[in-house]
């Protein structure tokens, strides 16, 4: 995708999002915390079941683009560019497994709290 279409879409992005009703912002607010542990215990399920973690590191290269100077000509000059890897990382399975078990204890109590605050999302909001 070009620079500008990925700008715009990003600004209609976020126009919509701010669209959202009182009370959609209110649900997304109060489940936020349990949809992040939930995420976090997948991610960390699909580690155990890979035997390692990945990250993504990013480097930066020098490379020969051509671009416009300031006087209106073409030339070939040197830009950086981010190139972006998916390494693997190797993981303790014994420590996930007791992160992992962690987080599972935690998820009731978790639960719990983002539905008291959802309680207070259905209290009519004034207008």
């Amino acid at each position: 995708m070009q620079r500008k279409t990925i700008v715009f879409l990003s600004i209609c992005a976020a126009l919509l999002a701010a669209c959202a009703t009182p009370e959609e912002r209110c649900e997304r607010r109060a489940t936020a915390g349990y949809n992040d542990l939930v995420n976090e215990i997948s991610e960390t399920e699909l580690n155990l079941a890979r035997g390692y973690a990945t990250t993504i590191e990013e480097t930066t290269a020098k490379v020969w683009k051509l671009a416009k100077n300031t006087s209106g000509l073409y030339s070939y000059q040197y830009v950086d560019v981010i190139r972006k890897k998916t390494v693997r990382v190797p993981i303790d399975p014994a420590t996930e497994q007791q992160n992992l078990a962690q987080m599972q204890g935690r998820l009731e109590a978790v639960a719990a709290h983002s539905d008291m605050l959802l309680s207070y999302c259905q209290v009519p909001q004034p207008s």
